[in-house]
């Protein structure tokens, strides 16, 4: 916990992890130690920006990057307390919605618009870089996301709002040209976009319906993740192990395994798994519950029951059948005193325990 109010992107430096950047209430703040926070403001009045401002650390941690309706750099990161604007003018007469910087290379960076434009950097770290509109074939609609494919640096994807258009868009050649791989999509805005790690067909989209997936490069779509709430689903990550995160409106976060076969070995759990819980430990402020994940080789009868400390049995978050895969339960301890407790999944003959800490 290192702010209240309503939170936006955050950059965390490579080498500190206390040394965080996030906006609150779409202001840029700085923290060395999660309690003290500087704000960052210096250079950036007059301009206008999305509530939810992008926001980005290059690899190296030395440069800090927002937007307006221009694009700002703030560097050294860890250090510089005035943001310069690195656009010669206005990039857009709308807003800027998302920066995005490709893995290989932190030179290059891309711009998306609310006015559906894409705007490429290839000098990024200059005095006076220069910026290319690579717009042609998109929608002329809000873009919520753009997202270079992983390793590469002219593999753009980019996901757009409203309705009567197409919403998921791929380019291969840097922006000079871009297909619509929206498909059988419904017709509901998209607000987040990533490719497979592993398989350039392989699409993961957020829209106002949950989260899509496509294999075959965009034909034909999917809803993904059994389980996931059939809600407005605003962002998305993949971590390295290939896990998707996804932030919901409402609903909290959520993950599970980005993959999207049940013939593939990572579908498939290779023993009865009860994963700690988060948070862990729970309460003083971090709230009452907690979320309990567990995973099944193959499908089959569980229980998954809470003890305290003395093996009393106190809830039964999960019981009955359940699918190959990964699971989640909740379990609520609004009504218990701080102290040590026990998670026990059970199926057939198997037992699996996990330790839980509540706080007061």
């Amino acid at each position: 916990y290192v702010g209240s109010g309503d939170g936006g992107r955050v950059a965390v430096d490579p080498d500190n992890s206390n040394l965080m950047y996030f906006c609150m209430n779409s202001t840029p703040f700085r923290t060395f130690d999660g309690t003290t926070m500087e704000p960052l403001t210096n250079g950036l009045g007059g301009y206008r920006f999305n509530w939810i401002r992008p926001m980005v650390l290059d690899p190296s941690g030395e440069r800090l990057y927002t937007a307006s309706n221009n694009v700002h750099r703030l560097s050294p990161a860890k250090e510089a307390n005035n943001w310069l604007t690195i656009t010669p003018s206005a990039l857009t007469s709308s807003i800027v919605t998302d920066l995005v910087m490709p893995e290989p290379n932190p030179r290059f960076m891309y711009a998306s618009t609310g006015d559906g434009k894409v705007y490429a950097c290839y000098n990024l770290i200059a005095l006076d870089p220069e910026w290319f509109d690579v717009s042609e074939g998109l929608p002329g609609r809000w873009i919520t996301d753009i997202h270079v494919g992983w390793g590469t640096l002219y593999e753009l994807y980019a996901c757009v709002s409203g309705y009567g258009t197409g919403h998921a868009f791929k380019s291969t050649d840097g922006g000079e040209s871009w297909m619509d791989i929206s498909g059988d999509l419904p017709n509901v805005p998209a607000n987040a976009i990533i490719p497979s790690r592993t398989d350039t067909n392989t699409v993961f989209l957020a829209t106002d319906l949950g989260v899509w997936y496509t294999t075959n490069g965009g034909t034909n779509w999917k809803q993904f993740g059994n389980g996931l709430p059939n809600v407005v689903s605003y962002d998305m990550r993949l971590t390295p192990e290939n896990r998707l995160l996804v932030a919901t409106f409402g609903r909290g976060m959520w993950s599970t395994d980005a993959v999207t076969s049940i013939e593939s070995p990572q579908a498939r759990p290779t023993a009865l798994t009860l994963h700690g819980n988060y948070p862990n430990p729970f309460g003083a402020g971090l709230g009452d519950e907690t979320t309990l994940r567990f995973s099944l080789q193959n499908a089959a009868d569980i229980t998954l029951a809470v003890y305290d400390a003395a093996g009393r049995l106190l809830a039964t978050p999960a019981s009955g059948r359940r699918d190959a895969g990964t699971h989640t339960a909740r379990f609520d301890a609004a009504q218990l005193p701080a102290g040590t407790y026990f998670a026990v999944l059970r199926s057939g003959s198997q037992s699996v325990t996990r330790k839980m800490v509540l706080l007061r």
